[in-house]
């Protein structure tokens, strides 16, 4: 696997960065991306991954809808693969640039979520590097 960098547009400056959008959003009461319509492949949000088991990602952060715009508009639940500012080398994360800080979306932490987890949206980016390296992983 190869590794790739893109660099996400975001919708509005979200001030201090990651951790400041997830202490708000903790706060927040969740709403369904803050009343816009459903979410699109290549949306890019804040949703709340808590709560969670064993090893899992935790805590609300920045995450990249990769589920088909056709099962948005007709399911509740979306496929995300969620943000860290941790960036590491590992070939199943992709490296990113998000709200001017290094990152990487965490491709081996994909997961569904309930609507109801979605917070509101940030931005959104090209999901092709993502949905490449997810075939890279799933392929064989």
């Amino acid at each position: 696997m190869q590794s790739g960098r893109i660099v996400l547009t975001p919708v509005r400056a979200v001030r201090g960065g990651w951790a400041d959008a997830a202490r708000t959003a903790a706060g927040d009461r969740m709403r369904l991306w803050g009343g816009l319509p459903p979410a699109s492949r290549g949306d890019d949000g804040l949703v709340n991954l808590d709560p969670v088991v064993g090893r899992e990602i935790a805590k609300p952060r920045p995450a990249l809808v990769v589920s088909p715009d056709e099962l948005n508009a007709h399911l509740d639940t979306v496929v995300a693969c969620p943000m860290t500012s941790t960036a590491r080398p590992w070939p199943f994360r992709v490296d990113i640039i998000f709200a001017r800080r290094r990152g990487s979306i965490a491709v081996d932490q994909i997961r569904v979520l309930d609507r109801e987890r979605l917070v509101r949206r940030l931005g959104r980016l090209d999901p092709q590097p993502v949905l490449a390296r997810l075939r890279e992983m799933f392929a064989d």
